[in-house]
């Protein structure tokens, strides 16, 4: 998928690929070598064809997405795995060395690991992004007891800042409603025992 340079809100759900890994044998350099074999047919990714989930599953699955930036600066964006109820869930942001090599970055998030860790203070998985130049290939994993979502977005820096202000702004409303109407119950409970 191409990011452009002054990206607002991209669904990038449909240019994941998947891979099951059913017994969470497969370390990141395992999913990397299988990536780079030969026959693309042989490494193990499917496209996910408008699959939306995987339900509840004991399996471990992999995720993979190429992202292209064709303009000459670097791009600051924000990737974010908008089901916040994953118990483990880790992203490998690729970017390039003062040799040429490709380096992974590993964040970590998920219900399994403190919040202090993620690199944004948000509810759902949000880790910021600078973009090089060029062709680059991003892998998540998610190993869950709940179900297992297909998705993820890509957000400006502006728009995500926008998206999580209205965001907190709606959760709060519905705190307070909750709240307001728990106290009307219990004023009701303690008025008609």
């Amino acid at each position: 998928v191409e990011i452009p340079p002054y990206i607002d809100r991209m669904d990038l759900s449909p240019y994941l690929s998947f891979l099951e890994d059913p017994e969470d044998r497969l370390d990141f350099e395992a999913v990397l070598k299988k990536n780079a074999a030969a026959d693309p047919g042989t490494s193990g990714f499917r496209p996910v064809d408008g699959q939306t989930g995987f339900g509840y599953s004991s399996s471990t699955f992999w995720f993979r997405f190429t992202a292209e930036n064709k303009s000459a600066d670097a791009i600051e964006w924000v990737l974010e795995y908008p089901y916040a109820a994953v118990d483990y869930f880790e992203l490998y942001h690729p970017h390039g060395s003062e040799f040429g090599d490709i380096e992974y970055q590993r964040y970590m998030a998920g219900d399994a690991n403190l919040f202090s860790v993620r690199p944004l203070s948000y509810r759902t998985m949000a880790i910021p992004i600078t973009l090089e130049p060029g062709i680059h290939n991003f892998y998540f994993r998610i190993r869950s007891k709940g179900a297992v979502v297909v998705a993820l977005n890509g957000w400006g820096l502006k728009a995500f800042e926008h998206h999580k202000s209205a965001d907190s702004a709606i959760n709060w409303i519905y705190y307070g409603i909750m709240l307001t109407i728990s106290l009307f119950c219990l004023l009701i409970f303690i008025s008609m025992k």
